[in-house]
């Protein structure tokens, strides 16, 4: 077994494998933010700040702000459109939030 000190190793760019595709950069990409509190059960809407050219791809997760434990429940998007999207799950609680991020390549 070898050991390496925690900073021995510095990873250096390197050119992506032949045929993997470089990501667009930022400027290429229209982006919002968000975190919505979520204190009922079922279904919310969440509307975007910003309309979108297209329906963007929507990636949530949950935040329980002040608890030491899981969520009962996995959030689900049910729908995405260019103006908002829709979670459903059974989590509900004045201190439950969802966190989101709408992305859209141009």
């Amino acid at each position: 077994m070898y050991y390496y000190p925690y900073d021995a190793y510095v990873a250096q760019p390197q050119q992506p494998p032949l045929g993997f595709p470089w990501f667009p950069q930022p400027e290429n990409r229209i982006i919002e933010t968000g975190t919505t509190l979520k204190n009922r059960t079922g279904r919310l809407s969440i509307q975007f700040r910003k309309n979108f050219t297209r329906p963007p791809v929507v990636v949530i997760s949950p935040y329980w702000r002040g608890q030491g434990s899981q969520v009962g429940y996995v959030e689900t998007i049910e729908s995405v459109s260019r103006n908002g999207f829709t979670v459903v799950s059974n989590n509900a609680a004045d201190n439950y939030y969802i966190n989101w991020i709408a992305i859209q390549e141009n």
